[in-house]
């Protein structure tokens, strides 16, 4: 299919027969010649200095993303009547971003660098009831994608996609369309839309159900060659296993408590390898390693 940019003027309104010229926000209407191209043009205004929406809207949606909540909420709602919960931040933050010649790496940077995003997720009696100043971290679930990528590295299971190199996360998929079921089910959207309310993080008792049992996490705990099974392979003993586990999922070392259990728990299976899955399959359903906190 090809496809060009016509070069013969302005397109016509069939009910009204008047000229829709080009129009943008602030400027009004452009005088343009035909062999200049529209898109360029509109280009331009998005990321000029003078421009009051794109870098907002841009350092909203990153803020969204890395906090769980836009300092604007939803994020997708700029208007006058829906003010950001703090608008000097939001005016500083949209500031370093423009003129650092909209760096998403640098913003990025910089707000995983900030004393708001180390809080504590831990709330306090005085700040409990807050849902909109980030008083502290935002619990919050994993994305679908986040979930896959996360239940790839521990298990040492690669998901592969038609088409697509061997080693690629979902993350880096280049359409909707790719991925599986069980990403579907924890929240993906099909991006039919431009609005980020398509995509939901809300628990149901489908997601439920694919976690205790669903065939995905099924597939990747009895693979073969997933991480437990390598490492016997290689001699490791089960204690090194089990805190290998642990490092991989929730990166840290199992507690005494943890050891109380998971010892008690092997006693009573009936192999090592049942007793490994068993862990492997309850690490994944936890609350620590579905949740960012």
């Amino acid at each position: 299919m090809a496809i060009w940019v016509g070069r013969d003027g302005e397109i016509t309104q069939p009910r009204t027969g008047q000229e829709m010229r080009p129009w943008l926000p602030g400027r009004g209407e452009l005088d343009l010649p035909g062999e200049i191209d529209r898109r360029t043009a509109l280009v331009d205004w998005l990321i000029a200095p003078e421009n009051p929406f794109l870098a907002k809207v841009e350092v909203n949606r990153i803020w969204s993303h890395l906090m769980g909540r836009g300092l604007v909420d939803p994020i997708d709602d700029f208007r006058n009547s829906n003010p950001p919960s703090n608008p000097q931040l939001l005016n500083a933050l949209a500031n370093d971003f423009l003129e650092n010649g909209y760096d998403r790496k640098q913003l990025i940077n910089t707000i995983l660098k900030s004393r708001v995003y180390q809080l504590d997720s831990a709330a306090t009696d005085q700040n409990r009831r807050d849902r909109k100043y980030f008083s502290h971290y935002p619990v919050r679930r994993l994305s679908a994608e986040q979930v896959v990528d996360a239940i790839t590295r521990l298990t040492a299971v690669q998901q592969t996609y038609e088409g697509l190199p061997g080693q690629i996360l979902v993350t880096q998929l280049p359409g909707p369309d790719l991925g599986n079921e069980f990403m579907r089910m924890l929240g993906k959207p099909a991006r039919n839309t431009a609005c980020e309310c398509e995509r939901s993080n809300a628990p149901d008792l489908a997601q439920a159900l694919e976690l205790a049992s669903g065939e995905f996490i099924d597939r990747s705990v009895r693979a073969p060659d997933n991480c437990f099974r390598t490492a016997q392979v290689a001699g490791r003993s089960i204690e090194e296993i089990v805190e290998d586990i642990h490092w991989g999922a929730l990166s840290r070392p199992p507690n005494h408590q943890e050891h109380a259990a998971i010892a008690a728990h092997f006693e009573g299976a009936a192999s090592e390898e049942e007793g490994l899955e068993d862990l492997l399959w309850a690490i994944i359903n936890s609350k620590e390693f579905l949740f960012q906190h």
